[in-house]
């Protein structure tokens, strides 16, 4: 489950990373939103903006069962540090939040 980290979590959330990934790890990012092509295609410069181009293959979507809202995942992808992580979790909050 991938969620947006909360500033007041994000230490904690280090000190976690620090004990269960090495680096580089693949990952994946999900977020769900409205918007759909464009909510979609702004998920993907997020990752991508941090971690480089992402392969269509890598892309998926899934609309909710009254398609008010989309799911997108972004993944696997390589990220080289949690640092990395975090930027793409504040792009994707700060990139989401206008829907």
């Amino acid at each position: 489950t991938n969620l947006f980290l909360a500033s007041e979590t994000e230490e904690q959330w280090r000190k976690i990373d620090k004990k269960v990934n090495k680096y580089p790890i693949q990952r994946s990012f999900t977020a769900i939103g409205s918007g759909g092509a464009a909510f979609k295609a702004t998920m993907v410069k997020s990752v991508e903006d941090v971690v480089g181009t992402v392969h269509e293959e890598c892309i998926s979507e899934r609309e909710s069962s009254k398609g008010a809202y989309i799911s997108v995942t972004v993944g696997p992808v390589w990220v080289e540090s949690c640092e990395q992580i975090i930027e793409i979790y504040a792009r994707m909050k700060e990139d989401g939040s206008d829907d």
